[in-house]
C-alpha cells in the first residue's frame, strides 16, 4: 500500500510542480517582446495595451503606449526570436480604417499602409483602444 501511496503524491507533485514550472517560463518568455518594445520608448512613456496577431503578415504583438504604436514580431517555436517591425508615433499615424471583423489597415502620413490581423477578438476593440489614446485630450 505505501508504494502506491508514493507513487500516487509523486505524480502529483510531478503535475503541479510541472505546471508551476511551465507558467514561471511562459511568464518570462513572453515578456521578452515587451521589454523590446520598452526599449523604444522614452523614459515617461509605457505600454497600455496589448494585442497578440499579425501585422503586415509576420505574427507576433501590437502594442499601444501613451505616444506611439510599436509592434514586435515572435518567430521560432523553440527558441523564439524578437524583431522590432514598428515604431510609429501616434502623430505619424494618417489613418485608421477597419477592414472586417477581425483586420485594422493603419496608413501613416507619408501613405505607406500596414494590416494588423487578430484571429479572435474584434478589431473594433482594437480600433477603439488605438483613437482613445492617439487622441489629444488623453
Amino acid at each position: 500500500m505505501n508504494k502506491y501511496l508514493f507513487i500516487s503524491i509523486y505524480f502529483i507533485w510531478e503535475i503541479f510542480i510541472g505546471w508551476r514550472s511551465k507558467s514561471i517560463i511562459e511568464t518570462k518568455m513572453s515578456s521578452k517582446w515587451r521589454e523590446m518594445a520598452e526599449k523604444v520608448l522614452d523614459h515617461e512613456d509605457r505600454i497600455q495595451k496589448s494585442y497578440p496577431g499579425k501585422f503586415d503578415g509576420k505574427y507576433g504583438y501590437l502594442m499601444m503606449s501613451n505616444q506611439k504604436l510599436v509592434f514586435v514580431n515572435e518567430e521560432g517555436f523553440i527558441r523564439k526570436t524578437y524583431g522590432l517591425i514598428l515604431d510609429l508615433p501616434y502623430g505619424k499615424i494618417g489613418k485608421i480604417n477597419p477592414n472586417g471583423k477581425y483586420e485594422l489597415e493603419i496608413t501613416d502620413v507619408d501613405g505607406v499602409k500596414h494590416s494588423f490581423k487578430t484571429e479572435e477578438l474584434k478589431i473594433s476593440f482594437v480600433e477603439k483602444s488605438l483613437e482613445e489614446l492617439k487622441s489629444p485630450s488623453k
